[in-house]
């Protein structure tokens, strides 16, 4: 049955930020292509990318299972065809399975993981094994090109060059906790899509997760590494905040739940995840709520960012339903709210109902899809704690409705 509309301001905003996806211009319905972003002054759209479109194809399938609304299964069919449209084959076996990101010929790691999961999804929804075989080949491209043996993953294979790039001076390096922890959820998802038949998936996984607690310091931060803003490695100093990555270690957690019987897991995974996500609370989060995208051990920071805000929304809300705590629902709720002043009110259907990739007091004027996309998971979560009783993480759930602790 499809999950009652949520009557608060947050599952309002999540609909007006669905509609922006849908009607802004972001997403070529007839292509299935979702660019990354719309730019006010500009009023130019950003080319469309692997990430935006599955980010974009998750939100579309799991509107689907709320509210089993035509339209979002019709969208994320189109999304779906589109990003396995994207695999390579031939001869070149170091590239064979992944995807590569339209008009280029590298194929991205965390792209790729992403566009593993969204597929995996739409599978869950559908049925459609096709979504499933592309997804089994893409994984094991990532585990047979792009895994490194201590666990770690190399950032991209560039096809024109054959060759495989490290990432020593990008996003790959500068958060790579994350990245790589965030392909740990990857990786469970694929083993349970295949029936557990794969145990190299679930090992593998374990492996990334190691590596990346490697990288957690003593008061649950993470390091970094290459520092966009001062352009000099600060291992020491640069500490990330974007919550992506926690996701993995928290599917390591969801796997517990959801395999009591075959999965005896340390709760090591779970501590790495909570004590990040306290961390955040504390050293990361503005008076208003929103979350920084980064901080400094010397106290430097950035400003508060949509981005981050809604990826620690969706982990605190677990966290309180794992643990009952209320300081985490109180810091979710914060977050929301700082969230609802990024949305765009404008009578420019190009801008409304989208997210700032920046924080509210930004002049930036970039709408991001991805931004959007994780807002509108989170707002709807924030709506469903807030307004169904009993709320629990129930591992049993389909994937695609409800929570979902690998999401």
């Amino acid at each position: 049955a499809a999950v009652p509309r949520a009557p608060s301001k947050y599952g309002d905003a999540a609909e007006r930020g669905l509609h922006w996806l849908l009607a802004s211009g972001v997403f070529d319905i007839a292509t299935g292509a979702v660019r990354g972003a719309f730019d006010r002054v500009s009023a130019r759209y950003a080319p469309p990318d692997l990430s935006s479109t599955a980010q974009a194809l998750q939100v579309l399938v799991k509107a689907y299972g709320r509210f089993r609304d035509a339209a979002c299964l019709h969208a994320a069919r189109r999304a779906a065809e589109f990003l396995a449209g994207r695999q390579c084959s031939g001869r070149d076996r170091s590239g064979a399975g992944s995807l590569t990101e339209p008009g280029r010929h590298r194929a991205e790691t965390l792209a790729n993981a992403r566009v593993v999961e969204a597929l995996l999804d739409f599978y869950f929804a559908t049925g459609e094994e096709k979504y499933l075989e592309v997804s089994e080949r893409a994984a094991e491209w990532l585990l047979g090109v792009m895994q490194n043996p201590d666990g770690s993953f190399k950032a991209a294979y560039d096809m024109k060059a054959k060759s495989l790039v490290d990432g020593a001076r990008d996003d790959w390096q500068h958060c790579r906790a994350f990245a790589h922890a965030r392909l740990a959820g990857t990786l469970f998802k694929v083993w349970e899509a295949v029936k557990e038949t794969e145990p190299r998936y679930r090992e593998a996984a374990l492996r990334v997760l190691e590596w990346a607690r490697t990288l957690q310091n003593y008061n649950g931060s993470f390091q970094g590494h290459y520092n966009p803003v001062r352009a000099q490695a600060s291992d020491d100093k640069f500490l990330p905040s974007l919550l992506e990555g926690a996701e993995g270690f928290f599917s390591a957690y969801a796997q517990l739940l959801r395999h009591p019987r075959d999965i005896a897991l340390p709760p090591i995974y779970l501590e790495a995840c909570r004590n990040f996500a306290a961390w955040v609370m504390l050293s990361a989060r503005t008076p208003e709520g929103g979350i920084r995208e980064w901080v400094f051990a010397d106290d430097a920071s950035s400003g508060p960012a949509a981005l981050p805000t809604a990826q620690a929304l969706r982990l605190w809300l677990r966290l309180y339903l794992v643990t009952q705590k209320p300081d985490w629902l109180e810091a979710a709720t914060t977050a929301g709210d700082f969230l609802l002043k990024t949305q765009v009110r404008s009578g420019d259907r190009r801008a409304a109902g989208g997210f700032m990739a920046g924080g509210a007091s930004r002049k930036s004027q970039r709408i991001c899809t991805r931004t959007t996309a994780t807002a509108v998971a989170a707002l709807h979560e924030l709506a469903d704690v807030l307004t169904i009783p009993d709320l629990v993480l129930d591992p049993a759930w389909p994937r695609y409705t409800g929570f979902d602790p690998l999401f």
